[in-house]
């Protein structure tokens, strides 16, 4: 029921929307019409009637479609999605994850991103068939064994590297510390929660002039 309600009203702004840049582009055109006057601009915004209506219906058409796209997909409430570059999202649905090829689905509680990496903590696995050997690293040695980190409720961090994949765990925070330190990533305390980021990412401008 909540998507429905969602996808009815994201039809609605859309429509809204729609109006409003059709309105835009058509008092631009006027502009430069009336400053070149029989210019292309000029001559196709005489009817003005029929100029709104068929600008109106591309730009609803454009903007219904960006809303499937990579960059304008944020869900329709049953989950949410930010993306975050290289082709890449972090998703929401009862929890943080990204989807992985290697790993199918990687969870996580707080989290913090840049260009090219996902910092995070509380992670959880969920493994394929035919899964590789997970790089777990505890500042001594690397040890390939999920049993060992994720058992119970050991609190586990990690460092996603979106341009290649590469997943590197950390036993504790204090390995994770450690490497943070040595290579200036983020300490945990700068960590937020998905709807923080959502927020941050998909309101403002983008709330107003994005369906």
């Amino acid at each position: 029921m909540e998507v429905l309600f969602n996808f009815i009203f994201e039809l609605f702004k859309i429509s809204i929307l729609s109006c409003f840049y059709a309105i835009l582009i058509f008092g631009s055109f006027k502009i430069i019409g009336y400053c070149k006057p029989n210019c292309w601009f000029d001559r196709v915004s005489i009817k003005k009637l029929s100029f709104l209506l068929y600008s109106g219906i591309v730009i609803y058409v454009g903007l219904f479609i960006f809303m499937f796209t990579y960059w304008g997909d944020h869900g329709l409430g049953d989950s949410y999605s930010i993306p975050i570059g290289h082709h890449k999202t972090i998703n929401y649905g009862g929890g943080a994850y990204i989807d992985n090829d290697k790993y199918i689905q990687i969870n996580f509680n707080n989290f913090i991103y840049d260009a090219n990496r996902i910092y995070a903590d509380s992670i959880e696995v969920v493994l394929g068939d035919n899964q590789p050997a997970l790089m777990i690293h505890d500042t001594v040695n690397f040890i390939d064994s999920i049993e060992k980190v994720f058992s119970g409720n050991h609190h586990a961090f990690m460092i996603y590297n979106l341009v290649n994949d590469e997943v590197i765990f950390y036993q504790t925070k204090e390995d994770y510390l450690h490497v943070a330190k040595l290579y200036n990533y983020p300490i945990p305390d700068k960590f937020e929660n998905f709807m923080t980021y959502y927020n941050e990412y998909w309101h403002g401008w983008r709330l107003f002039f994005l369906p």
